[in-house]
């Protein structure tokens, strides 16, 4: 009855601790990459003991909330939302019944931020020169056309993208579904004419951000989703 009531107690007293750093990061303005007190130091600050800090650390370095250096000790992490897509790409992994499903629901929302986006890329895009972004266009033609995948090209050409635009949490936001995305997309059927076809969407996506058209980027955003959409929803249905 008392190891009971002793770990409920210790774990509750983690949970606080949890709390007391990110009001601790708060208060004191902290920044990604900056140095957290010692253990000591936050023990005697918040007067639990140093397994409640440890254990508290712990729980915040799996949120990406802290960072915890070898030597070093805890710096503020970089809060990213790696977190969350782990989360999802495990619940993906479930069953192949459930990653289609997840992967058609990351599809989606996908597809509802870049057409978000539209307005802000256009404008921030009109009339500019993007010779990495043309370039990472060409790597994918070229991947293409010898019937290869090109996912690293894809994940650089829509976040670089998205960093063009100046928002930070959507980029973030984008670049963990892409990673589901493709820790889901062994699940697809990628045919050689569908690379191709996504390789020039691309390019045209580009060029009516460059142009500055708002309509058209948004039709080739569709152009660019819908054969994806349309295989997902089939392989769904024939699933169910």
């Amino acid at each position: 009855m008392e190891k009971t009531w002793a770990s409920r107690t210790y774990v509750s007293r983690s949970e606080i601790v949890v709390d007391e750093i990110k009001n601790f990061i708060i208060k004191n303005k902290l920044k990604p990459g900056d140095s957290l007190p010692s253990e000591i130091s936050l023990c005697e600050l918040f007067g639990v003991s140093r397994a409640s800090v440890r254990e508290a650390l712990k729980t915040l370095s799996t949120l990406d909330i802290v960072q915890v250096k070898h030597g070093k000790g805890a710096v503020v992490g970089a809060m990213s939302l790696q977190p969350v897509a782990q989360a999802l790409a495990f619940r993906a992994a479930i069953s192949p019944d459930h990653n289609l499903k997840v992967l058609q629901e990351v599809v989606q929302l996908r597809r509802l931020v870049d057409r978000a986006m539209a307005p802000i890329v256009c404008a921030r895009m009109k009339g500019t020169e993007q010779p990495f972004l043309m370039q990472l266009v060409t790597e994918m033609s070229e991947a293409a056309s010898l019937g290869n995948l090109y996912l690293e090209q894809d994940r650089a050409f829509h976040a670089t993208i998205l960093e063009i635009a100046g928002n930070e949490l959507v980029a973030k936001l984008l670049t963990s579904l892409w990673e589901v995305h493709m820790s889901a997309l062994p699940q697809t059927a990628v045919t050689k004419k569908g690379n191709l076809d996504t390789a020039a969407a691309h390019q045209k996506i580009l060029a009516a951000a460059i142009a500055g058209d708002e309509a058209e980027y948004i039709r080739q955003i569709d152009h660019h989703y819908d054969p994806l959409e349309a295989t997902l929803n089939s392989l769904v249905a024939k699933v169910h």
